[in-house]
């Protein structure tokens, strides 16, 4: 069978499933018309569409939803695809149809599998079917189910999580958390459905192809044509054009509140709450504002803000100060940072040592809903202004002194990486 024919086969069987004409995106048709696995019954070679065989398919062709799998721990490599043919030899007889596939994809194993589940609800009422649908869908149909997907047998497997041929509650948080990691990826890069490439000539004249998807913000150091560096998005989650992470109006208000010289670190406080993606935009994907750290004693900790990492790494406490008061103090040869500062990092440094202790992490894991363990957080201050240091070498010297694991963040450090990011949005080149 042609590859044109399964294109118009998956069509077919689309549009009688949701009962309506469906965008079908670039990767998502591929991950669906690749999805047979080739199977001995009784002596015969038969092919059957496999739920299992789609998400193998999906992470070769999505990184981000792939980033999503690792920081749940997935060994991978248990649910990789065997080699097989990129399309079904015609010797094969197949039994497996899109239909079925559609079925096992979209539509809840439990208590009948006949209602659409949300994943196929989405694309229902969107008319628009994507390569994240089926991510979420294939997670979803094996949720709280007696009668699980392959998919969900295929994850809970390799995690560990599946003796008893059903889903239990375990299970079911489990498949959750991975749901919910790559739920942000389609409203964040809305060319995440495309394929993405880079097209270039490098410094010898040769033609080079560069694939990226959308994890990090770079610059690609060669030549494309006369033009120069050039910058790419590749690997995580880019910004989106449309969805204006950081508005004007935002932008405006927090240059309002540094430039006035008398507001109080509360407002500060609120501003970060309703405006999470200044602190989301170095590299964090959850925030928590003012988390509760119980002591021993019925005392309590409580810092500003509790960063989460947006992927494997290190998660981070944060406290605010206001930008107006001067962090540096300078004596005759002697430069040091001013007693609020060292004693702003003291705090930090107490909030750090709590979570030493490995039942005040379980708890606090559970209180927060984390994804990951929570081991020595680093520590951030958000504080003062970049023209408080003499130059970026004073500015050095004075942090080199502290634990590595200490970062200070300038109101004009926010501001500018908030810039930095629209201007990556429109499209635009901003030197780092």
């Amino acid at each position: 069978m042609s590859y044109e024919y399964d294109i118009q086969q998956v069509e077919i069987a689309c549009r009688a499933f949701f009962k309506r004409d469906i965008d079908i995106r670039p990767r998502a048709l591929q991950a669906l018309t690749e999805s047979f696995r080739e199977i001995d019954l009784l002596g015969n070679e038969i092919v059957l569409t496999s739920d299992l065989e789609c998400f193998r398919r999906l992470l070769t062709v999505s990184p981000a939803c792939t980033d999503a799998m690792l920081r749940q721990d997935i060994k991978l490599q248990s649910l990789l695809a065997e080699d097989q043919p990129k399309y079904p030899p015609k010797h094969v007889k197949r039994l497996g149809t899109y239909d079925a596939l559609l079925g096992d994809i979209f539509k809840s194993g439990w208590p009948f599998p006949s209602d659409l589940n949300d994943a196929g609800l989405k694309v229902k009422a969107t008319g628009s079917l994507t390569e994240t649908d089926l991510f979420t869908g294939c997670l979803q149909a094996g949720r709280m189910s007696m009668f699980p997907n392959k998919t969900a047998k295929g994850l809970l497997r390799a995690a560990g999580l599946f003796d008893d041929e059903y889903v239990d509650a375990r299970g079911d948080e489990y498949l959750a958390n991975l749901e919910a990691n790559c739920a942000p990826v389609v409203s964040i890069d809305t060319s995440h459905a495309e394929q993405q490439l880079v097209i270039y000539l490098d410094s010898k004249e040769r033609l080079r192809i560069h694939p990226f998807g959308a994890n990090t913000l770079g610059v690609l150091e060669e030549r494309l044509s006369k033009a120069g560096s050039f910058v790419f998005r590749g690997g995580v989650l880019q910004p989106n054009v449309g969805a204006r992470i950081f508005t004007q109006d935002a932008i405006s208000e927090l240059e309002d509140l540094m430039n006035f010289p008398h507001v109080m670190e509360q407002k500060f406080q609120l501003f970060f709450e309703s405006h999470p993606e200044f602190l989301k935009a170095f590299d964090f994907e959850k925030i928590h504002p003012q988390p509760v750290l119980y002591k021993d004693d019925g005392t309590r900790l409580i810092p500003d803000f509790f960063l989460e990492q947006i992927d494997c790494g290190w998660h981070a406490i944060a406290d605010l100060k206001r930008p107006y008061d001067h962090m540096v103090i300078r004596r005759k040869n002697r430069v040091y940072f001013a007693q609020w500062v060292q004693e702003a990092i003291a705090q930090l440094k107490y909030y750090k040592e709590w979570f030493e202790d490995s039942v005040n992490r379980k708890s606090f894991e559970s209180t927060q809903g984390l994804s990951t363990s929570v081991y020595r957080p680093k520590m951030v201050l958000i504080a003062g202004r970049s023209a408080h240091f003499v130059d970026d070498v004073e500015r050095i010297r004075l942090l080199s002194a502290q634990e590595a694991n200490f970062s200070l963040w300038t109101y004009d450090d926010v501001l500018r990486r908030a810039k930095r990011y629209n201007a990556f949005a429109k499209g635009q080149y901003l030197k780092i």
